[in-house]
């Protein structure tokens, strides 16, 4: 085994000793409910690769990137940049309720609501926490002495890792579950997942190769909450809550407005 191979799975224990310490194995991390407990979630310090370095085509990428969607901030596209910035609670369901095409509250829809609320910081916060704690990346705002379009968040976010991102990765997890319930809102739907992340890029508070690494974990802890019993079981639930629903509400046509699209 190189030296590289075995440096790498050293850092890799060093890593989940300390997440297992730190966040123990209750589902009860964080205040609320997840279906997976720290140590059932595979790390992201070993899936991911390391992100791009300074002096690297990457990060000329990430970069330009940065400026690129900075031009977007006194638009409108900037103001739904710092709505998809509030994630707290159940802020974020909210965000999907024009591409899904009805609301996802506890009242209206209990099944789907429980669905999505016992998952949103298994994807946000477990799937990208290995990563974040070992990496610490730099954000872009703080490597460019910036400001963001969320100054409130600007002093918590200085002491917490940017790769990768987990307003991304909840973004995303969260779509490719509704377009599994409602195919055929598929495209809007995943459409309103993939801007969330990319509203990450326009408030300034991450880079490109962040966004991109939060939407592969998405997929990846989707994947591992197909394995689990619990998940499947409230996923059949929420489709059947959601056919009951459909099969009673009038034909509504919703116009998904189409959002400037940069390089990402």
């Amino acid at each position: 085994m190189n030296t590289r191979k075995i440096y790498r799975n050293s850092i890799l224990v060093l890593t989940l000793t300390y997440s297992a310490l730190s966040f123990g194995q209750s589902s009860w991390n964080y205040g609320i409910w997840t279906y997976l407990d720290s140590m059932s979630v595979a790390s992201s310090f070993s899936m991911l690769d390391m992100y791009p370095e300074p002096g690297t085509p990457a990060f000329l990428l990430d970069e330009y990137t940065y400026f690129e969607t900075r031009l977007e901030r006194n638009t409108p596209r900037g103001q739904e940049a710092i709505m998809d910035a509030k994630i707290g609670g159940d802020t974020i369901l909210s965000r999907f309720t024009e591409a899904f095409g009805m609301p996802i509250t506890k009242e209206r829809t209990p099944q789907l609501y429980a669905l999505l609320m016992g998952m949103k910081e298994t994807a946000g916060t477990l799937a990208t926490m290995h990563a974040k704690k070992f990496y610490q990346r730099i954000r872009p705002f703080v490597y460019y002495h910036d400001n963001t379009l969320t100054p409130d968040a600007e002093e918590s976010l200085r002491k917490n890792g940017s790769y990768p991102s987990g307003h991304s990765c909840m973004f995303f997890a969260i779509s490719l579950v509704l377009q599994e319930i409602c195919s055929e809102r598929q495209v809007e739907i995943m459409r309103r997942g993939y801007e969330g992340g990319r509203s990450r890029l326009i408030v300034g508070v991450h880079w490109l190769s962040d966004v991109q690494a939060g939407r592969l974990l998405a997929a990846t802890i989707v994947a591992r909450l197909h394995a689990h019993h619990e998940f499947m079981q409230q996923l059949e639930l929420a489709k059947d809550e959601f056919r009951r629903l459909k099969s009673r509400q009038e034909p509504v046509a919703i116009n998904i407005r189409r959002l400037p699209r940069g390089v990402d």
